[in-house]
């Protein structure tokens, strides 16, 4: 895209205790990345680290899903459920892709599998997530020091309902 000296700006850091010389205007974190934080002190110090990398009248956004506990009981399978075909990028081979969860009620942990299937492979992968609930998360921001925020119930910024399956933070330092 012709952008000078992204090189020297973009790194690979652990969002818990990343560093960066500079404040910024905007920090996002996509897709639903911040609930593979399992632990709460590590969401607390991620959104601590946040807070101190933004500038003062900076924005932190990041997206959820919306927790609904009766699909979260009702849903766990121990058999992989296929979900879609894809062409292999760099070759002539479709890739199979299933998965499957059991949802830890207790813990607030979905524990998925992703299963890839190319030619006669498969791959799994293990991923685990902590869904949050909107009132948990609120305290976590007020915790980490901040004190105001907006709800979105999409990106298309539509108000927020108790029904929405997303919620769109948008945290202001």
């Amino acid at each position: 895209m012709g952008l000078k000296g992204v090189k020297k700006r973009v790194m690979r850091q652990n969002m818990i205790d990343f560093h960066y010389d500079k404040k910024f205007d905007v920090i996002f974190i996509p897709a639903r990345s911040f609930l593979h934080l399992k632990e709460q002190k590590n969401q607390i110090s991620c959104l601590k680290n946040i807070k101190k990398h933004l500038k003062d009248n900076g924005i932190f956004v990041l997206i959820f899903f919306n927790p609904d506990l009766e699909k979260l009981i009702n849903y766990s399978s121990r058999k992989f459920s296929y979900i879609d075909s894809f062409n292999h990028p760099n070759q002539d081979k479709t890739i199979k892709l299933f998965s499957r969860q059991q949802n830890d009620i207790k813990n607030q942990i979905q524990n998925i599998e992703w299963k890839f299937e190319i030619d006669n492979s498969e791959y799994i992968i293990r991923m685990d997530v902590r869904w949050i609930y909107k009132e948990e998360f609120k305290l976590l921001l007020k915790i980490a020091g901040f004190s105001g925020w907006k709800l979105y119930g999409d990106f298309d910024k539509s108000k927020f309902k108790n029904s929405s399956s997303e919620i769109i933070w948008v945290v202001n330092k």
